[in-house]
């Protein structure tokens, strides 16, 4: 019994190390023309936060699409603009600020 309750610690203790960090959510742009901090502008309906990935631009999502960061404090691990395909993407900041964590990256011809 000793050592049987010894191991379910031991697995515990491993699984809790091995997990890592907590990830964020990928967050699409789903319409032509948005708000940064308007949930209703992504899939899924929430405003992208520091751990979650913001993409601008993506097949199957709004293309072309147009985001607009209008207010301060705006954040989020990393923004991606025309991510795929021929997807095309505008990222635009009229007032305010983002803070993207890990960098932005525009990525082919159809990015802007």
């Amino acid at each position: 019994m000793k050592t049987a309750t010894r191991t379910i610690r031991v697995a515990i203790a491993l699984m809790a190390a091995l997990a890592g960090p907590t990830l964020g959510v990928d967050h699409y742009l789903n319409v032509s023309d948005g708000l940064w901090t308007n949930s209703a502008s992504w899939s899924p309906a929430s405003v992208p936060t520091g751990s979650d990935l913001a993409i601008i631009g993506h097949t199957g999502y709004a293309s072309p699409g147009t985001c607009t960061v209008d207010t301060a404090g705006s954040v989020c691990s990393a923004v991606y603009v025309g991510h795929s395909g021929a997807a095309v993407g505008t990222l635009k900041i009229t007032g305010g600020d983002i803070t993207p964590g890990s960098g932005f990256s525009a990525i082919g011809d159809s990015a802007r």
